[in-house]
C-alpha cells in the first residue's frame, strides 16, 4: 500500500489519479465533504454510500472539520489536572476522537484498512490534516 500526500496543484493530484494501466484501488481522502464531492465528480465516481463514494477503480471519502483533537492535561497524569504545572511537554502526545466526528473517523478507518485498497491519496494535508490522517492509520 502507498500514502500519497498532496499539499497543492490539484493538477498534480488528478494526473495521478487518471492514470491508466493500473489496475488499483485509490482511496482519496478529502479536507471536507464538499471537496470529496467534486473530486468524486470530475472522476466519475457515483455510487453514494455512507461516508464516502465508491464506483470502478476510486473510493473518495472526507474529514468533517478536524476527526482528532489533543488529550487533556490530566489524561498524562493526576499532576496536571490542576494546570499549575505548565508546561506540560509530554514524550508522545495523546489524541481523542472527537465526539462529532467519531462516526466518519471510523469510516475513513475502516475504508483505510481495506485489504483490497492500494494507494491512499490525501490532499491538501497540512499539520492538522496529517494528525487526523496519521490516526487513523
Amino acid at each position: 500500500m502507498r500514502f500519497i500526500i498532496y499539499r497543492s496543484n490539484a493538477i498534480k493530484v488528478l494526473a495521478f489519479l487518471c492514470e491508466k494501466g493500473r489496475d488499483i484501488l485509490k482511496l482519496v481522502l478529502c479536507e471536507k465533504p464538499s471537496v470529496g464531492n467534486t473530486v468524486a465528480k470530475v472522476l466519475g465516481v457515483k455510487g453514494r454510500k455512507d461516508g464516502y463514494i465508491e464506483c470502478g477503480d476510486y473510493i473518495v471519502s472526507w474529514c468533517i472539520g478536524h476527526l482528532v483533537g489533543l488529550a487533556l492535561p490530566d489524561e498524562y497524569g493526576a499532576e496536571y489536572k490542576k494546570w499549575d504545572k505548565l508546561p506540560i511537554l509530554p514524550a508522545e502526545w495523546k489524541y481523542n476522537i472527537l465526539p462529532g466526528t467519531k462516526k466518519q473517523f471510523d469510516i475513513i478507518r475502516r475504508l483505510m484498512n481495506r485489504k483490497d485498497v492500494d494507494d491512499i491519496v490525501r490532499h491538501r494535508c497540512g499539520a492538522r490534516g496529517r494528525i487526523d490522517f496519521q490516526a487513523c492509520i
